[in-house]
Protein backbone atom coordinates (compact mmCIF):
# COMPACT_ATOMS: atom_id res chain seq x y z
CA UNK A 1 0.00 0.00 0.00
CA UNK A 2 1.48 3.38 -1.00
CA UNK A 3 0.85 7.10 0.14
CA UNK A 4 -1.53 8.42 -2.54
CA UNK A 5 -2.93 5.49 -4.04
CA UNK A 6 -6.30 5.45 -4.89
CA UNK A 7 -9.06 2.70 -3.50
CA UNK A 8 -12.57 2.01 -4.23
CA UNK A 9 -14.45 3.98 -1.11
CA UNK A 10 -15.25 0.79 1.07
CA UNK A 11 -18.38 2.24 2.36
CA UNK A 12 -21.43 3.06 1.24
CA UNK A 13 -21.95 6.55 -0.03
CA UNK A 14 -22.25 6.35 -3.79
CA UNK A 15 -21.31 10.10 -3.93
CA UNK A 16 -17.99 8.93 -3.24
CA UNK A 17 -16.79 6.16 -5.29
CA UNK A 18 -13.20 6.45 -4.41
CA UNK A 19 -10.46 7.34 -1.52
CA UNK A 20 -7.09 8.48 -1.35
CA UNK A 21 -4.59 7.19 1.03
CA UNK A 22 -2.23 10.36 2.34
CA UNK A 23 -0.60 8.32 5.60
CA UNK A 24 3.10 8.52 5.48
CA UNK A 25 4.99 5.55 4.71
CA UNK A 26 6.76 5.95 8.04
CA UNK A 27 3.67 4.59 9.98
CA UNK A 28 3.04 1.30 7.44
CA UNK A 29 3.18 -0.43 10.21
CA UNK A 30 -0.08 0.38 11.50
CA UNK A 31 -3.20 -1.29 10.61
CA UNK A 32 -4.83 1.77 9.81
CA UNK A 33 -5.09 4.00 7.43
CA UNK A 34 -5.75 8.10 6.67
CA UNK A 35 -7.72 8.32 3.93
CA UNK A 36 -9.63 11.65 1.87
CA UNK A 37 -12.70 10.77 0.18
CA UNK A 38 -12.66 11.74 -3.50
CA UNK A 39 -16.52 12.92 -4.24
CA UNK A 40 -17.98 13.23 -7.32
CA UNK A 41 -17.98 16.64 -8.58
CA UNK A 42 -21.78 16.79 -9.76
CA UNK A 43 -22.53 15.61 -5.62
CA UNK A 44 -20.06 18.76 -4.87
CA UNK A 45 -21.42 21.72 -7.13
CA UNK A 46 -20.97 24.63 -4.76
CA UNK A 47 -17.54 24.05 -3.48
CA UNK A 48 -14.37 26.09 -5.33
CA UNK A 49 -11.35 26.04 -3.03
CA UNK A 50 -9.12 25.40 -5.69
CA UNK A 51 -6.30 24.71 -2.74
CA UNK A 52 -8.57 22.67 -0.26
CA UNK A 53 -10.75 20.80 -2.79
CA UNK A 54 -8.58 19.79 -5.84
CA UNK A 55 -10.33 17.96 -8.71
CA UNK A 56 -9.03 14.89 -10.06
CA UNK A 57 -10.32 12.51 -12.78
CA UNK A 58 -10.10 9.21 -11.47
CA UNK A 59 -11.54 6.12 -14.28
CA UNK A 60 -12.94 8.98 -16.46
CA UNK A 61 -14.80 11.37 -13.00
CA UNK A 62 -14.26 14.16 -11.95
CA UNK A 63 -13.47 13.60 -8.66
CA UNK A 64 -13.05 16.55 -5.60
CA UNK A 65 -11.02 16.04 -2.99
CA UNK A 66 -12.65 16.61 0.66
CA UNK A 67 -9.99 16.64 3.30
CA UNK A 68 -12.75 17.81 5.74
CA UNK A 69 -14.10 14.36 5.68
CA UNK A 70 -10.65 12.55 6.20
CA UNK A 71 -11.00 9.88 8.29
CA UNK A 72 -9.18 6.79 9.73
CA UNK A 73 -10.02 3.08 8.37
CA UNK A 74 -8.74 -0.42 8.75
CA UNK A 75 -6.04 -0.95 6.05
CA UNK A 76 -7.50 -4.92 5.38
CA UNK A 77 -11.20 -2.70 3.91
CA UNK A 78 -8.75 -1.03 1.07
CA UNK A 79 -8.30 -3.58 -1.63
CA UNK A 80 -6.43 -3.07 -4.57
CA UNK A 81 -5.40 0.58 -5.82
CA UNK A 82 -7.26 1.55 -8.47
CA UNK A 83 -5.06 4.88 -9.66
CA UNK A 84 -2.20 6.58 -8.07
CA UNK A 85 -2.10 10.49 -7.33
CA UNK A 86 1.64 10.55 -6.48
CA UNK A 87 2.57 12.88 -9.28
CA UNK A 88 0.13 15.25 -7.13
CA UNK A 89 1.60 14.53 -3.87
CA UNK A 90 2.25 18.75 -3.99
CA UNK A 91 -1.08 19.22 -4.21
CA UNK A 92 -2.75 16.36 -1.82
CA UNK A 93 -0.14 18.03 0.66
CA UNK A 94 -1.56 21.66 0.11
CA UNK A 95 -4.77 21.00 0.76
CA UNK A 96 -4.35 18.70 4.26
CA UNK A 97 -1.68 22.10 4.90
CA UNK A 98 -4.57 24.44 4.57
CA UNK A 99 -6.91 22.15 6.42
CA UNK A 100 -4.27 22.08 9.77
CA UNK A 101 -2.31 25.16 9.18
CA UNK A 102 -2.76 28.01 11.76
CA UNK A 103 -4.08 31.01 10.35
Amino acid sequence: MAQYDVFENPGRNPAIPYVVDVQSPSLDGYHRRMVVPLVLRTALPDIHHATLNPIFVIEHKQCVLHPLEMVSVPASKLGKPVHSLSAHANTLIGAIDMLISQG
